[in-house]
């Protein structure tokens, strides 16, 4: 009982790593909860402001002074986040151009090797 002894196991281990991939991918493809729900306030809130707008009676103009007020936090609140997350994309953007040119440069340095350029390896390597 102390190892697992089923013959799928590999195929399973590898599924689950796909998975864990899939879902750190669709996490950085995506934006946080946070930002989202601010969104959403925002554009519900644009919505109100338009209608509002149109509105010539005394409680619409001060519903509509309170909605944009209300419309300076949410800004106020999610630009930060949203320099944030950008920041954050652009950091995993410039790693991924790091790797990339890191696997082209190791597949150089192999390629070198194997045809026995021993000037062009020592280059890429060091």
């Amino acid at each position: 009982d102390r190892y697992i002894s089923d013959r799928f196991l590999p195929d399973k281990a590898i599924d689950l790593i796909d998975e864990a991939c899939a879902s750190t991918r669709v996490q950085l493809d995506s934006q946080p909860e946070v930002i989202d729900k601010l969104q959403r306030k925002k554009l519900q809130l644009e919505v109100e402001k338009t209608a509002l707008e149109r509105e010539k009676d005394a409680a619409s103009k001060e519903r509509l002074k309170n909605v944009k007020g209300k419309l300076k936090d949410i800004q106020k609140e999610l630009d930060p986040l949203l320099k944030r997350l950008e920041e954050e994309k652009s950091t995993v953007l410039q790693i991924q151009k790091f790797r990339q040119k890191l696997d082209t440069l190791k597949t150089k340095l192999v390629k070198a090797q194997r045809n026995r350029d021993m000037e062009r390896a020592a280059d890429l390597q060091f």
